[in-house]
């Protein structure tokens, strides 16, 4: 019955299940043979390649799927793990959420579950009202995003971003080259042709989406969502 749920799961930026094997326990995805996230993000060569341009169209498809799973009928899903890993890339560079499976079927209980094996007890993990539950995404995209302007990892992440953006707020008022210095120390360098307030403006809106407090946290659809569409476009126009 799950795996019938999830096939009908269908969205550009989410990876496909193609069917599964109940003998021997595996579910059956579109394969995906450009690497994750992470790897675009730490591993040198990928990272040169991964424009500024790109990386914006993978926040955007990112938040899209998000907002697809968080808005499915009759219960929202949550995808719990989203994390630069769990992100994948077709041969045509389409970004795709993957391993939202266990997240689907806690929707339909409390108590621990296994699915093939999988996580027990992770299901007690994410009890709550729906909005609870889908802050977590929103939660883990704000880490993502500072991510995609940074490449560095999570850890720490939005501690020492923020540590870094006071000081250019303790700048306001002097010199423009100043706070552009300190935005630079932040930025990945083989981001060449980034504006330094496009990534300025992803930054913020990381951290507001990463903000300790959920109540903090701006809508998806209503606030990143419109905003993220503009950094795309706005970098379409200036990369061609």
């Amino acid at each position: 019955m799950q795996v019938a749920i999830l096939k009908k799961i269908r969205h550009q930026n989410l990876v496909t299940l193609i069917g599964a094997c109940p003998e021997r326990q595996i579910l059956i995805y579109e394969f995906l043979p450009n690497g994750s996230l992470k790897d675009h993000l730490t591993e040198s060569g990928q990272r040169r390649r991964f424009t500024w341009k790109r990386r914006v169209r993978a926040a955007s498809s990112i938040c899209s799927a998000l907002i697809f799973l968080h808005n499915t009928e009759p219960y929202p899903i949550v995808h719990g793990n989203l994390k630069t890993s769990n992100i994948l890339f077709s041969k045509d560079n389409v970004c795709k959420l993957s391993n939202f499976t266990m997240s689907h079927l806690l929707q339909y209980t409390s108590k621990p579950v296994s699915f093939w094996g999988g996580v027990k007890g992770f299901a007690r993990m994410l009890i709550g009202s729906d909005t609870h539950k889908t802050q977590l995404d929103v939660s883990a995209l704000g880490i993502i995003l500072l991510q995609l302007v940074t490449a560095q990892e999570p850890k720490d992440l939005r501690k020492n971003v923020l540590s870094k953006l006071g000081d250019i707020i303790r700048f306001q008022g002097k010199s423009m080259e100043q706070q552009h210095e300190v935005l630079k120390s932040i930025v990945d360098p083989d981001l060449k042709k980034c504006q330094l307030d496009d990534a300025a403006e992803m930054l913020f809106l990381g951290l507001k989406c990463s903000d300790p407090n959920e109540k903090h946290r701006p809508d998806l659809a209503a606030d990143v969502w419109p905003l993220i569409e503009e950094m795309k476009s706005s970098a379409s126009h200036r990369q061609g």
